[in-house]
């Protein structure tokens, strides 16, 4: 059985691999988890003309393509081959 493939996002504040590393580490070999950086955060500046739908396309490219779901306060996006799964994260 080939692993549960995960998107991790952060909140707009705490970058990916602080808020995502302990867990990644956790889930072990079962789960492909990837900590994603926000598109906003991505260089010095915001990518001109940026919206919501930046951040989308940035979630898609990595994914690979549609069928994810999410939160805009930061979740976890999980792929399955039917479907998507969602944890979000909390303060």
């Amino acid at each position: 059985m080939e692993p549960i493939r995960a998107i991790l996002l952060p909140g707009s504040v705490l970058p990916a691999q602080p808020a995502y590393g302990a867990l990644i580490e956790a889930l072990g070999p079962g789960v492909d988890a990837v900590a994603k950086d926000l598109e906003l955060y991505a260089g010095d500046a915001p990518p001109p003309g940026w919206t919501l739908d930046t951040e989308a396309v940035g979630v898609l490219r990595e994914a690979g393509g549609p069928r994810l779901e999410g939160v805009p306060s930061g979740g976890l996006l999980g792929r399955r081959r039917r479907g998507a799964g969602l944890c979000r994260q909390t303060p």
